[in-house]
């Protein structure tokens, strides 16, 4: 994709894993394969299915493009800051808005953020290092 289009910017969204494997999306499960993930926990697989596919993502995009083409965001700021975070993509994308304060209106504060602390038995012990290295505490 890169060869194709030298010049692409991509924007890598991600939002905490540890809400992702609590959801109620089970999709990411049908992919344990790729990773090589055998964890039997549907929660657990999940979390770590999320870890490899961000960590690889990330990795690829920075070793494969420059820096000034990849931005890193995470939905949560995107909730919680979001006229810091569409100036943040907008500006990434070189766009200027017509009507700005019409879009910082749509993003929206998600009571599903940090669900995961309702299920905080699923990740004691777990290597967190991953989910750090995107922002998110361990």
């Amino acid at each position: 994709f890169v060869e194709f289009f030298p010049g692409v910017k991509l924007i890598h969204l991600v939002r905490d894993g540890r809400d992702m494997a609590v959801s109620q999306n089970r999709n990411p499960l049908q992919y344990l394969n790729i990773f090589d993930i055998e964890e039997e926990h549907e929660i657990k697989a999940a979390l770590a299915n999320w870890c490899a596919v961000n960590a690889w993502a990330r990795e690829r995009c920075e070793a494969l493009i420059p820096s000034e083409q990849y931005l890193l965001i995470r939905y949560e700021d995107i909730c919680h800051q979001p006229r810091k975070s569409v100036n943040r993509i907008l500006s990434f994308a070189g766009l200027e808005a017509a009507n700005v304060e019409s879009i910082y209106e749509i993003p929206k504060p998600n009571p599903t953020i940090q669900r995961w602390k309702k299920n905080r038995e699923y990740f004691h012990g777990l290597d967190t290092s991953v989910l750090k290295n995107f922002g998110y505490p361990g």
